[in-house]
């Protein structure tokens, strides 16, 4: 199982309607938009460390 933290953010409503119109359009949860975009940032500064 993996074990988890919760982040509370406190983001401009501006923002929070884009993450929301993109989540409905994917089909996700601004949730998991959220951790696809997290990871996605940091997989691409760790590849870019490596070279």
């Amino acid at each position: 199982m993996t074990q988890k933290k919760r982040l509370g953010l406190a983001i401009p409503i501006v923002l929070h309607k884009k993450l929301q119109e993109k989540a409905r359009y994917q089909g996700k949860t601004i949730n998991a938009l959220c951790l696809e975009i997290f990871w996605e940032y940091f997989e691409k500064k760790d590849n870019e460390k490596t070279g």
